[in-house]
């Protein structure tokens, strides 16, 4: 008899760091595998980038991170770490961020115990000098079932 557990998801954030604008960004946890990014950003002229760490963990042999988001229009988002396959999307509505494949760290399933160190960025092409951004990203992990 082979016993399975259900899969199990875990994000996390670190302080955020924002560049070319000033204010502040919440990040929340709602729950296992989900986490709220809200910001407000006042910029400087020119292009503003929000960075945060994350750690995410599973015991999946492969999961998706995906985001639902709000914002101005010409903001990009982009998970990158290196053992997932990530691609920058525009900050609209929801889309699949990146993937992870456990063979890529040369193991069967991911562990808990032993989180992916990576780094949301969220980029604001032209924020002009004085204007507010405001943005509310939600992130949220899932088993891809292979």
């Amino acid at each position: 008899m082979l016993a399975t557990m259900p899969p199990t998801f875990s994000l996390q954030a670190a302080q955020a760091s924002v560049s070319g604008a000033s204010g502040g960004v919440q990040a929340l946890t709602q729950g296992r595998g989900r986490l709220l990014i809200r910001g407000q950003l006042r910029g400087h002229g020119g292009r503003a980038v929000v960075r945060i760490p994350l750690s995410l963990a599973a015991n999946t042999r492969s999961f998706v991170v995906q985001a639902r988001g709000e914002s101005p229009s010409h903001v990009t988002v982009c998970l990158a770490a290196p053992e997932l396959m990530a691609r920058r999307m525009p900050l609209r509505g929801q889309a699949s961020l990146a993937m992870g494949l456990a063979r890529n760290r040369g193991h069967e399933f991911f562990s808990l115990n032993q989180p992916l160190q990576s780094v949301l960025e969220i980029v604001f092409e032209d924020l002009p000098s004085g204007q507010a951004g405001n943005f509310s990203l939600t992130l949220s992990m899932r088993d891809l079932g292979y």
